[in-house]
Formats: structure tokens, sequence, C-alpha cells
């Protein structure tokens, strides 16, 4: 994915009430057809106030389609940041999106 043109203080800077998520953990696949995918958050998970970042909250599980998110995505990150989970490498900016799936707060 190209950078866009955003810092990520102002990508937070456009969230009212969110969560700031900086990296994902153990990332699988759980339907490939609808692109599913499930996993947790990890080192790192703010909350969103006023368009500032607040206080860190404990890690959650997430069951989310990738496609869904994407179409929600209403702000892109200007520098791209390497995401190590387990073998696996990704390359990509900060994304702001509208809606994300969280399902369960994580005991990790």
């Amino acid at each position: 994915m190209a950078p866009g043109r955003s810092s990520v203080d102002e990508l937070v800077a456009g969230v009212e009430r969110g969560l700031m998520v900086t990296r994902f953990w153990y990332t699988r696949t759980l339907n490939p057809k609808q692109t599913l995918l499930t996993g947790m958050t990890r080192d790192g998970t703010f909350r969103i106030d006023g368009g500032q970042r607040g206080p860190a909250v404990r890690n959650l599980r997430y069951n989310q389609s990738i496609l869904e998110a994407l179409a929600s995505c209403d702000g892109v990150g200007e520098l791209l940041r390497v995401a190590v989970d387990g073998t696996s490498q990704t390359r990509a900016p900060a994304l702001r999106l509208r809606s994300f799936r969280f399902t369960s707060v994580s005991d990790h």
C-alpha cells in the first residue's frame, strides 16, 4: 500500500472517540473468501478521546474482514512501517478506519 499525506498525529486528531492500535499480533485467516481475519492487539493499544491519544487499554481480540476494514478507511499515513508477526513481515502506512470489529478483551 502506498503512503498517504497524513502524520499519525493528524490521523488521531480526526478521531472523536476510538482506539489507536500500534501492533496487531497472531493474525490468522478464518475465512479466505470473506477475507476474514482474527488476531489480537499487542504492545500498545490506546484510547482516543477528542482527537487526543489517551491512556493504554487492555489488548483486544478481533474478527474482521480486511476488505470491510479498508472500505472504511478515511486517512492514510505518510510513513511506511515494517510490522513483524511471527515469521511474516508487512510494510504499510498507518490507517484511520471508521469501523473495526473487536470481539473481546484478550487474556494476553
